[in-house]
């Protein structure tokens, strides 16, 4: 009896993994007909499911597959399993819109709007998803079922514009800035203080820097993070390049600040600058009485001071660039001369000897002059490299002037041993290389000349405005003077 009851009870089993394994193979088909025989032989075949099921259900291999049909034939069968969870935590929701199926997103939606809310072990909403893989259209079906969604926050308080940025959809970005047009959450931040303007600049997304900028007002770009860095800040210290270049020319554009130039007066305890915090009373103080530093104080710097400090660094870290490449083209150039060298000794001439170059003996003068360029840029090359990893003393823009001239020498050097070199392949002066050497030569000579001139005239006209303005400080001092003259002789006669 027992044996009996044993078969029928393995007998049972073995046919309900058959039909769990048929239910199956039809959601991974979409095979809405063998679902329909499948509910025709059990009809609570997919109440067990929902059971003894601690995986995907058929629903969530549908929304994986994107089985509109087959979705449709569940819900409308069994629409409790829109809530089912795998075990990752995901509801068919969520793996619908993370592949971007509209329809079965709408259908999902049909049996609910909380199912916005439902949360990963990640704790990701199905909106967090979309955003991370830039389902556009799912974010707008969504946003709309459940507006609320968007201020969902996920680990280390990030918000679904942070993911946007950390995995550069910039589409998805401006539909959720854009639809909600809230400052307060464009400007959020995470548990480390960042807003997306900081992110994006730290990941380089120039596009996503240049939408945030026209979305951002003046007083929000300089917020803060934990580390008490602006966006300027952040991308001072990555590494440099031209993306670099590209973003910190856009955040100065829009009044980005390094983090120590900001005035701590216009922040709020969230590392916003907002001007209108400044009382009345303390802007009438101001403009009554000048603000007093104390020795041990220094006021900030102004934006100008900001900016020359920015430009002396990409200055000298051009100057860097340009002397090590002209050193290596200086160096080979010296131990490979143009012409070649003799490979073997010549027994019957002295001056052939292996090594020797070929140039020295075939034409000495247009040796010698290329010899002495190439000598005097690769000299000058290495003496600023010298000079700028030494540092640089305090006066240090007097100094960059000079290296910046001493990089004129060197270019325009490298520029003669190359033309000479030229014109000795070829030293036949109707022959189109030479005639094309000697015009370029002059042509180089003549930008080389225009260039000094016109640096010449603009260092005139600086020492001119600074003698001008030092004699209308001078006279101005002289004015005070003999006006506090006045006011204690005043002030004498009262007493």
């Amino acid at each position: 009896m027992e044996m009996r009851v044993h078969h029928q009870s393995s007998k049972r089993e073995g046919e309900r993994a058959v039909m769990e394994r048929r239910l199956y193979e039809a959601s991974l088909s979409g095979n809405v007909l063998s679902l329909n025989e499948l509910m025709e032989k059990n009809e609570l075949i997919l109440d067990k499911i929902s059971v003894t099921c601690f995986d995907e259900t058929p629903l969530h291999v549908a929304a994986m597959r994107g089985h509109v049909d087959f979705a449709k034939a569940i819900l409308s069968r069994k629409p409790k399993l829109a809530t089912e969870l795998d075990s990752d935590g995901y509801s068919p929701l969520h793996l619908a819109s993370a592949e971007g199926y509209v329809d079965i997103v709408r259908d999902l939606l049909l049996q609910g709007t909380d199912l916005c809310l439902a949360r990963d072990q990640d704790g990701r909403t199905p909106l967090h998803l979309a955003a991370a893989k830039g389902r556009v259209d799912v974010i707008k079906e969504l946003v709309q079922a459940r507006p609320e969604v968007t201020r969902v926050t996920v680990d280390r308080g990030e918000t679904v514009l942070h993911l946007c940025v950390k995995h550069n959809r910039l589409e998805a970005l401006k539909l959720l800035v854009e639809s909600e047009n809230d400052d307060e959450f464009v400007n959020s931040k995470d548990d480390d203080g960042n807003t997306i303007l900081h992110l994006a600049t730290a990941k380089k997304q120039i596009e996503t820097v240049k939408y945030l900028l026209t979305r951002i007002h003046e007083g929000q770009v300089n917020a803060l993070n934990g580390n008490n860095f602006t966006a300027l800040d952040v991308i001072e210290h990555c590494p440099r390049d031209l993306k670099c270049m590209e973003i910190r020319e856009f955040l100065r554009e829009a009044g980005a600040l390094r983090a120590r130039y900001v005035p701590p007066i216009t922040c709020n305890p969230d590392g916003i600058i907002k001007g209108s915090e400044i009382s009345p009373v303390a802007a009438r103080s101001e403009a009554v009485a000048p603000p007093v530093v104390h020795q041990s104080e220094t006021p900030p710097p102004s934006r100008g001071s900001s900016w020359n400090d920015d430009c002396f660094k990409d200055k000298r870290a051009t100057l860097m660039i340009a002397a090590t490449v002209i050193a290596g083209m200086g160096f080979q150039a010296g131990i490979n001369p143009p012409g070649g060298v003799w490979n073997e000794d010549d027994e019957g001439n002295n001056a052939r000897r292996a090594g020797t170059p070929i140039l020295a003996e075939k034409q000495p003068a247009i040796f010698a002059v290329v010899m002495f360029f190439n000598t005097l840029s690769f000299i000058t090359s290495l003496s600023i490299l010298l000079l700028l990893a030494g540092g640089l003393p305090r006066k240090r823009r007097f100094c960059l002037r000079i290296l910046v001239a001493a990089m004129w020498v060197t270019v325009t050097c490298m520029a003669l041993a190359y033309l000479f070199s030229m014109m000795a392949t070829d030293n036949n002066s109707t022959s189109y290389n030479y005639i094309i050497a000697v015009f370029s030569l002059l042509a180089w000579l003549g930008f080389v000349g225009i260039v000094f001139l016109v640096h010449t005239v603009r260092f005139a006209i600086r020492m001119w405005r600074k003698l001008q303005n030092g004699e209308e400080n001078k006279n101005l001092s002289c004015v005070k003077e003999n006006q506090g003259n006045e006011e204690m002789v005043i002030t004498m006669k009262a007493g």
